[in-house]
């Protein structure tokens, strides 16, 4: 798919919950690209960079740059995100009331098996403002704790919650990409080349961030191209 002409590019909004998954060749620009367009999100944004124990991050990294607040940003190991089943479970077994439906339950169920940090973050940050954009960077290191149906369910409990989910993928494309309500491939070498990068929208809801499937060049998107010409155009 040829990416559209500059004129034609969208301006995404984070103004309803919803659910993206981004994902590419370079972890460095998924992360800058995702910060472009969440860093001015009404309902405010909370950052989680997923690092194994002892991992070091790219000193180009919009967290180790410091671009992102730190009462906005966190490191956390994959472990601290166990889905809470045993609780979940625990619900369903209990049974119905005379006075619950089957679907009370069952967001129930959705809710409990949000990991603890998830439901502390979704609490602590709402906002009257619009959905906290809730980030998952480098969320591949995290894809053992998680099946399909698993990462599915969870992701349906956020946006019942009022949050948005936004997931960064480096990795081949990842199969459960189609299970959010956004899926983007950002192709790119490195956030220094972004010139030359594109992001296609290979599906999209009708009220997302970009709510239309298409391609694009970043440097027709205006919140990716003020961002990354500031930080990676400076001349030596």
């Amino acid at each position: 798919m040829a990416p559209a002409a500059a004129g034609d590019a969208p301006a995404p909004r984070f103004d309803v919950p919803t659910s993206v998954l981004a994902y590419g060749p370079s972890p460095l620009l998924l992360h800058w690209v995702v910060y472009s367009f969440i860093r001015l999100a009404e309902g405010g944004y909370f950052w989680t960079d997923v690092r194994f124990l002892g991992q070091a991050a790219d000193p180009d990294d919009p967290v180790e740059r410091g671009v992102i607040p730190k009462d906005r940003a966190a490191v956390r190991d994959p472990r601290d995100f166990p889905p809470n089943d045993a609780p979940a479970n625990a619900a369903v077994t209990v049974g119905l009331r005379p006075d619950q439906r089957p679907a009370q339950v069952e967001e129930l169920s959705d809710s409990l098996r949000l990991p603890s940090l998830t439901q502390h973050l979704i609490e602590s940050r709402r906002s009257p403002a619009g959905p906290l954009v809730l980030v998952v960077a480098n969320a591949h290191r995290m894809a053992p704790l998680y099946t399909p149906e698993t990462a599915r369910v969870i992701t349906r409990a956020m946006l019942a919650r009022g949050a948005t989910l936004v997931l960064t993928f480096s990795d081949e494309p990842p199969a459960l990409r189609f299970l959010f309500e956004n899926s983007w491939h950002i192709d790119g070498r490195d956030p220094r080349s972004w010139r030359e990068a594109t992001l296609t929208v290979e599906q999209a809801s009708p009220a997302g961030p970009i709510p239309r499937t298409g391609a694009w060049r970043l440097e027709a998107l205006p919140n990716v191209a003020s961002v990354l010409a500031g930080v990676f155009d400076q001349k030596a």
